[in-house]
This record gives C-alpha cells, structure tokens and sequence, in this order.
C-alpha cells in the first residue's frame, strides 16, 4: 500500500504545470474566439436582410435570414468566370509545382551526381536573395506572359523551401529500394513515380495544400500581370469588391428596385457573402488533408 501511495504521489502535477495548463487553456479559447467570431459575425451579415443590417441589429445570428447576398452571387456571371480562373490557376499550378520541385528535389538528394553541391548552394541561395518585384515583372513582360493568366503559374512553379524540405526526405529513403528498381531495368523517372512519390504520399498532400493555399489566396501577381478581366482570380475580384466598394463593377447592385439608401446594405451584404463563397473550397479541403501535416512536415524535415 505504500508503494502504490507513493507512486501516485510521484505521479501527481505540480501546481505550476495546472496554472501553465489553466491559462494556456485561456489563451487557446481567447485565439479562438477571435478567429470564429468575427466569422459568425459575416455569415449573419451576408444572411440577413437589409433593414436589420442598416440599423446595425446583427450580431452573430442573422436577422431576417435571406439568401438575397448569395443569388446575386450566382446569378453573377463574373464571380463564376473569376472562380474558374482561380481553379485553374491551383489545379494546374499545384499540379505542376509538385512535378517540378520532386524532380529538383529528387535530383540534389544523389550525393552520387557531379556538382550535386554546387547545384544545391544554387537553388538554397534564392532562399535568402531574389530579383525583385521590377525584374521579375521584366522577366514576365520578356516571355510574352503579361496579361496572359500563365503569368500567375510559371513565375511560381518552384519554392526553394518545398524543395528542401522534399529533399530532406527524399534521402531518408532506403537505399535498397532504388537499387533493386535499377537491377530490374527501371530509370530514374521510373523510380521517381512509381517508387519515391507513392512513398512520399504523406509529405506531398502537405505541400500541396500549402501551395494551394496560397495559389488561392494570391492576389499580387494578378494586380501586377493581368489587365484583362476576364483573366482575373477570385481574389482579386474579392479584393475590389471589398476594398474599393466596386460591386456595381461587376453588375452585382439591385440595379433600380432599391433605393439609394439600402444600395451599402446589399454591398455590404455582398462584400460578406463573397468572402464566405471564397472561402468555402480551402474550408472544405482542410479536414482532408489536415491528417497528413504533422506526419508529412515531420518526416520531411527531421533527419533519421
């Protein structure tokens, strides 16, 4: 009885570690509570009707509750022509930058290839110096790609940190696996598709959702490239919609079945209902791939 008695004292937490967990647990739900919040708050606004959003009576439920924001929306030819572009820009620009950067990354991990060093230094070096915004604007104008929508995906096609990273676990493969495929008579692309790649599963849904991401969220590069805007992203549709208050831009107003006064509410209503429509993709993506950060970042980070 003794030795249970002391064990669960051994095992019992000091006071200190309950306050770290007490108010770590406070500062986790305060993080939280401004992230979903003001989301709450932009879905009621974006679901309620205009009177209640002119006297400002929406908190975080909608009052009124309407879909007028959201028909607008997809009665708008514009906002889908942006949200195609916007998909073929990570779709395929996702898609190419997992090819290129496994192929860099596949390359600089053979200690065995000449001047495999050199080219590493090469590509690390872009990590910490860069042309610019003006030359790499240059750079797009001298190709032929401005205002050509492939000016949002080849300038971008490969980071130098994914392909570090790809590296990194890249060289943690076995050896065996490669050699065997080169006895069997395979090449190097062979062994790169069909032996390294279905390895490498978990760090390859993590870097894809990361370019994703920021293939969906850029906006930059299009204010820089595209002058067409039939060319432009949903960002950056989103982005004049809500900043520059130029809804009626993109036809997207009552036109003259509202009165001047309630014609903020339905921009205000719209701005909100564009932000939940953009958002809505990356939100639904996120729990799939969520599983796979960790493991993928981990492995392909840390070397055994």
């Amino acid at each position: 009885m003794a030795d249970v008695s002391h064990s669960r004292n051994k095992i019992k937490e000091p006071l200190s570690r309950k306050i770290f967990v007490f108010f770590n647990g406070l500062l986790l739900i305060g993080l939280c509570a401004s992230i979903i919040l003001p989301f709450m708050r932009i879905i009621a606004i974006s679901l309620s009707g205009r009177n209640t959003v002119l006297r400002g009576e929406v908190g975080f439920w909608p009052r009124d509750f309407t879909f007028d924001a959201y028909i607008m929306l997809i009665e708008n030819g514009a906002i889908f022509t942006a949200y195609g572009n916007t998909l073929f820009i990570v779709i395929v620009g996702t898609i190419i930058n997992l090819v290129l950067q496994s192929a860099a990354a596949y390359v600089i991990s053979k200690p065995y290839i000449p001047g495999v060093k050199v080219f590493t230094w090469m590509i690390i070096f872009t990590l910490w110096f860069g042309g610019g915004m003006i030359p790499t604007f240059l750079v797009v104008q001298n190709l032929g790609l401005f205002n050509n929508i492939w000016a949002l995906i080849w300038p971008t096609a490969i980071s130098t940190f994914h392909v570090v990273v790809m590296r990194t676990f890249f060289k943690q493969l076995p050896v065996e696996l490669e050699e065997s495929a080169l006895i069997d008579g395979a090449n190097e692309i062979h062994i790169l598709f069909r032996i390294v790649l279905p390895l490498s599963k978990p760090l390859l849904a993590t870097i894809a959702l990361w370019i994703a991401v920021f293939r969906w969220n850029d906006f930059t590069q299009p204010l820089l490239y595209i002058l067409n805007r039939d060319l432009f992203p949903l960002q950056v549709v989103l982005r004049q919609i809500v900043l520059d208050n130029a809804a009626e831009a993109y036809g997207l107003h009552a036109g003259a079945l509202i009165e001047d006064l309630d014609r903020n509410v339905i921009t205000q209503s719209l701005q909100y209902a564009v932000i939940i429509f953009s958002t809505l993709p990356i939100m639904l993506i996120y729990p799939f791939l969520q599983k796979h950060f960790t493991k993928g970042v981990m492995l392909g980070s840390v070397k055994g």
